[in-house]
């Protein structure tokens, strides 16, 4: 595809783009971020913050609403203080909460561990007591069967007739 021709021969378009090779209308141009005057514009509120205002005369409205933002300022100081104290009271009781919790939950082991020691000592008595027991019956039943041998009729023993005497 061929481009139109547009007056300017190839080698004099560089110089189109040069400010000295374009045409002055002598018309002001835009400004732009960079020029001076939007510099100047940039920063002038410093300058303006930096001056002193003039002095308004104080109204009557003035000094009331002066008034209101003292009251406010005051109540507001006071309620941030409640605050501050209710925070606080929540903190401590907070940490005896959790302190008395901790004493409960200790001594609660303690205690189950006195009964765990005391329950496995009567489990070791009661043992004992079994084992006794069964060696009494087995006495017992020794005795039974010492006394039947004992009270079984025996027969009578054959005697002999003894010889005379002469």
């Amino acid at each position: 595809m061929k481009r139109p021709h547009t007056g300017v021969a190839r080698s004099e378009t560089f110089n189109t783009l040069l400010p000295h090779g374009r045409p002055s209308h002598d018309e002001p141009r835009p400004s732009t971020a960079n020029s001076l005057s939007a510099k100047q514009s940039r920063f002038s509120f410093l300058s303006r913050r930096g001056s002193p205002a003039a002095p308004v005369p104080a109204l009557a409205a003035d000094s009331d609403l002066l008034e209101q933002l003292e009251k406010e300022r005051k109540l507001r100081a006071k309620a941030e203080e409640r605050a501050r104290m209710v925070d606080s009271e929540i903190e401590e009781l907070s940490v005896t909460l959790f302190s008395q919790a901790n004493e409960m939950v200790a001594s609660e082991r303690k205690a189950r561990a006195k009964l765990e020691a005391r329950v496995e000592q009567l489990e070791k008595k009661d043992k004992e007591k079994v084992g006794r027991l069964e060696r009494l019956e087995a006495a017992v039943s020794r005795i039974d069967r010492v006394k039947a041998l004992l009270a079984a009729p025996t027969p009578a023993p054959v005697l002999a007739p003894m010889p005379k005497k002469n």
